[in-house]
């Protein structure tokens, strides 16, 4: 569900639009409809101290294999 994802906007300096992330994508589904409307960047939530992640490792690959290069993508996790 889109609501219970987190925001992020950054202001660039010299830009009039600030940029904006969304995070805890977890699904294609929710990616394209994020970048469908206006999403610079798409965050994704692995494995973390707490438990396993938003979603497994499979997922976001083929998540990350969706988005579009013009789209940055950040990847959470504790794993190293």
């Amino acid at each position: 569900m889109i609501a219970n994802k987190i925001l992020t906007f950054t202001c660039m300096q010299g830009s009039l639009r600030p940029k904006v992330k969304i995070s805890c994508i977890s699904s294609i589904q929710e990616a394209k409809h994020v970048i469908k409307n206006g999403a610079d960047a798409i965050g994704l939530v692995s494995q973390m101290p707490s438990g396993p992640g938003i979603i497994l490792d499979d997922l976001i690959k083929e998540i990350a294999q969706f988005i579009p290069s013009q789209i940055d993508s950040f990847l959470l996790t504790s794993k190293t």
